[in-house]
């Protein structure tokens, strides 16, 4: 997975995490994504470097407001893709 979308996808699983538990850890994170703990730990460190994510003192993360903008403009590009993708419907092949 490419770094870039592997950031926005951490974004988004921190954001949505956050909502639905009120707080979000690195092992969190990895289970969510289903990803290595060390692949975690490094974006994580990239997005603080960023300015898109803080953690506290217990190791909970924290989204910036410019983390949370990012999060939600992905939230919102997926919620259109998946609209699009599942209105397209199939068109059949003639002699197929």
């Amino acid at each position: 997975m490419k770094l870039h979308s592997y950031k926005e996808d951490f974004l988004e699983a921190v954001y949505v995490l956050l909502q639905k538990n009120g707080s979000v850890h690195l092992s969190d994170v990895a289970e969510s994504l289903d990803a290595s703990a060390s692949d975690v730990c490094q974006a994580a460190a990239r997005l603080q470097q960023d300015g898109d994510l803080t953690a506290d003192r217990s190791g909970a993360l924290h989204l910036t407001s410019a983390g949370k903008k990012k999060a939600l403009e992905m939230q919102e590009q997926r919620f259109f893709e998946e609209l699009l993708y599942s209105s397209v419907r199939p068109v059949p092949v003639a002699g197929g």
